[in-house]
């Protein structure tokens, strides 16, 4: 009978020793509460810098497009002013043209008022007129294509600027996240990293803690089995 008894409070003051291991649970549980919070706030700041970046490369494709779009425009313009150019100078020839026609002998030039006429400009060799109206046309199109590229420039100018202030806050983001993780964080991938793997140990804490837990009530249980065995040995 005293064998049992001893054989009895050894028992339980190995599941009493076991359960003063296990004290500390409430500060690991404050611990994990701790870490869980930094967690959600990591990750919180993980979310904005991946928004602000789809954000970013959203307006940098948009970018893309417009700057093929302001390339094939300069063509245009291009295309448009020697279109012009050419009808201004074929109008002012044929115009050249006409005044020779109407020059006489002894009357003063229209255009620089002499009365002798040795070398007047030679006509035009092709029989094509061209009218001031198809001058105006050929410079209303130059300046309607001019308007379009000044828009669209103005458009890619602003997407640039939102492309920079989006940078700049993932940038701010980042530093913010270095500061609260104690680390040199420069891209967005190294950051998304570590707070993965601060979320690993996030849930190996908890899988720690559950354990504890789950270790204690068992302790309990067996040392009020124990006690009363005690008893009644």
């Amino acid at each position: 009978q005293k064998s049992k008894l001893e054989l009895t409070q050894q028992r339980l003051q190995k599941v009493t020793d076991e359960l003063d291991q296990l004290n500390d649970v409430h500060d690991h549980e404050l611990n994990f509460e701790t870490q869980r919070h930094q967690l959600q706030k990591l990750q919180e700041i993980v979310a904005d810098i991946q928004s602000h970046q789809r954000k970013s490369n959203e307006l940098s494709k948009q970018q893309q497009s417009l700057q093929k779009w302001l390339d094939q425009q300069q063509q245009l313009i291009g295309q448009a002013q020697t279109t012009y150019d050419d009808l201004k100078d074929a109008y002012a020839r044929g115009e050249i043209a006409r005044l020779v026609h109407q020059l006489k002998p002894g009357s003063p030039c229209p255009v620089c008022g002499a009365t002798d006429h040795p070398h007047p400009a030679p006509l035009p060799k092709d029989d094509r007129v061209v009218l001031n109206d198809e001058v105006e046309a050929a410079n209303q199109r130059l300046n309607q294509l001019q308007r379009e590229q000044a828009a669209k420039k103005s458009q890619f100018d602003d997407q640039k600027h939102q492309v920079n202030e989006e940078m700049a806050t993932i940038n701010e983001l980042l530093v913010q996240l270095s500061k609260l993780m104690n680390v040199d964080l420069k891209t967005i991938d190294g950051a998304t990293e570590k707070v993965r793997d601060f979320s690993e140990t996030v849930n190996k804490l908890r899988q720690d803690l559950i354990n504890e837990k789950r270790q204690t009530q068992e302790l309990l249980i067996a040392q009020s089995d124990l006690k009363q065995r005690q008893t009644e040995e």
